[in-house]
């Protein structure tokens, strides 16, 4: 779904955060993404899906990880340790995922604000409620 843009100066180990966990949060969530067809908006642009930045996350880091490397990527997300990752890995993988705009400010901007926007919901309900939401 992604293409080559025009690099934003961005630092790589903020980039690696932030790609990471909105990936982290959409794969706690994959048994519910389904495969839609694209349609176009009023301006041209297919709409950003969550199993297309799943797959871009995946296919990226992929292709620049050896395969021992991106089965410990993998892990690492899976048990929420990736603060744990080689720093090398994370400006590595930062790099090429701000060269493919993956950050929140290009094309899946609107899933971070999603996800974000429905934490804030839920953590408002929590303080009403003064009891958290399962």
């Amino acid at each position: 779904m992604t293409e080559e843009f025009e690099v934003k100066e961005r630092d790589p180990k903020e980039v690696f955060r932030n790609v990471v966990t909105l990936y982290s949060v959409l794969q706690g969530r994959r048994q519910h993404l389904r495969v839609r067809r694209a349609a176009l908006n009023l301006r041209g642009e297919v709409r950003a899906e969550a199993i297309d930045f799943l797959a871009d996350v995946e296919l990226k880091a992929r292709r620049v990880l050896s395969p021992q490397e991106f089965k410990a990527f993998l892990e690492r997300v899976h048990t929420e340790t990736t603060d744990k990752t080689p720093v090398s890995i994370q400006m590595l993988l930062g790099e090429l995922w701000n060269r493919y705009d993956l950050n929140f400010d290009g094309p899946y901007g609107s899933l971070y604000f999603m996800i974000r926007n429905e934490q804030e919901k839920r953590e408002a309900i929590e303080a009403e409620n003064n009891e958290p939401i399962d």
